[in-house]
């Protein structure tokens, strides 16, 4: 009887192919530029659409499958694919894919929309071709950006002479006036104010709407016209608010003023924020009644110091910055108000404390936070009162 060797498996190696793959533009071009003179896109994809086709080109060591692959199946996406592929493309009023025609081959994609140019586009491509020495699909991922830029003869550009962000400390003003001052450019050259029209919005919450200039606003806190004509420097009281936003639109004229922005991207904002330093801490001192008669009839005092990490606060910042409450509270009993102001002074026998039980005082201290305004009549300023929290 025949002796059987034990079997060995022959292993097949299939050296890797080399890849070369991407999209070529079959006609048409990838960036469109707009042109805000003549507000229309060059080329405009309606009249001259883009045609794009994804390629695969392989090097085979052992040469079975060299060069342009044929592919057989080609997915277009605007955007890496979704999981559910909803944003798959599909032939519509924007798109067309390949029919087999000269020009436009199958697996094409004829794009006839316009971007946008503050929406850029990215195609998105998943081709398909098969591995003759294995048998297998191979999926390769590719992708295109498609985008605008925008042409100005001019250039128009406006900026403000003021960060995009920034903050007023109540502890550094004195008049509480702050004056922007908006500057339209063509190119770097700033443009005469003779042919500049200007206006203003503001919005006084973060998620307010922008609204217009009001004669309300005009009457109390901003100031920004010029024998009614809206001009270039906006200046406001700082007391108003607790933050607020403002806008300014430019547009370059010859002749007549325009009475509204003829492009309202030409604009530039600014957001100003009001509060107290962070770094702010509150001492209590005791200035009278260090040692208390037996009957509570010595008369003690208080006061405060409020500081800064750079500096003390001043007793007219105390007064006119911060509201000062002061009181005290037998051990077991309520709280019984002493007064206000950055010091006091008072006889615990007379505000009903007894000797028997412990004497607690403090001040509760509350920070300026904005102010409410009322207009002025017959040509007086305008009044403001302080809001603290």
């Amino acid at each position: 009887m025949a002796i059987k060797t034990q079997s060995r498996s022959i292993v097949t190696t299939v050296d890797p192919l080399s890849l070369h793959y991407g999209i070529s533009i079959l006609s048409g071009n990838s960036v469109q530029t707009y042109n805000n003179d003549t507000k229309e896109y060059e080329p405009d994809r309606n009249l001259v659409p883009l045609i794009v086709m994804p390629y695969v080109e392989a090097y085979d060591p052992e040469d079975v499958q060299s060069g342009a692959q044929t592919l057989t199946g080609v997915e277009w996406y605007d955007g890496v694919p979704a999981a559910d592929y909803s944003n798959r493309i599909k032939a519509d009023g924007n798109y067309e894919t390949g029919t087999g025609t000269s020009g436009f081959p199958t697996g094409a994609l004829k794009v006839k929309k316009n971007i946008p140019a503050d929406k850029p586009m990215q195609l998105f491509c998943v081709a398909n071709f098969d591995d003759k020495r294995t048998g297998r699909t191979v999926k390769l991922e590719m992708c295109i950006k498609l985008y605008t830029i925008v042409y100005e003869s001019k250039n128009y550009k406006v900026t403000l002479d003021c960060p995009a962000s920034w903050k007023i400390n109540p502890l550094d003003e004195t008049t509480w006036k702050h004056t922007i001052t908006a500057q339209l450019y063509s190119g770097s050259t700033a443009v005469d104010d003779a042919h500049v029209a200007y206006w203003w919005k503001v919005k006084e919450e973060e998620d307010d709407d922008w609204r217009d200039i009001t004669t309300d606003d005009e009457n109390t806190w901003i100031t920004c016209k010029n024998e009614g004509v809206t001009v270039r420097t906006l200046t406001f009281d700082a007391r108003k608010i607790k933050s607020a936003s403002f806008k300014v639109t430019a547009a370059y004229y010859e002749g007549s003023r325009p009475s509204t922005a003829t492009d309202a991207s030409i604009t530039d904002e600014t957001t100003v924020d009001v509060s107290m330093p962070p770094s702010l801490t509150v001492e209590q001192i005791q200035t009278k009644g260090a040692r208390m008669s037996y009957d509570f009839s010595t008369e003690v005092g208080f006061k405060v110091l409020i500081r800064t990490n750079r500096s003390t606060v001043t007793d007219e910042q105390m007064d006119s910055l911060f509201k000062i409450q002061w009181k005290g509270q037998s051990a077991g009993g309520s709280e019984v108000p002493l007064g206000n102001g950055r010091e006091i002074s008072f006889v615990p026998k007379s505000k009903g404390f007894v000797p028997s039980k412990t004497l607690k005082v403090w001040a509760e201290v509350s920070m300026y936070a904005y102010s409410t305004v009322k207009a002025g009549t017959g040509g007086a300023e305008p009044t403001f009162t302080p809001v603290y929290e």
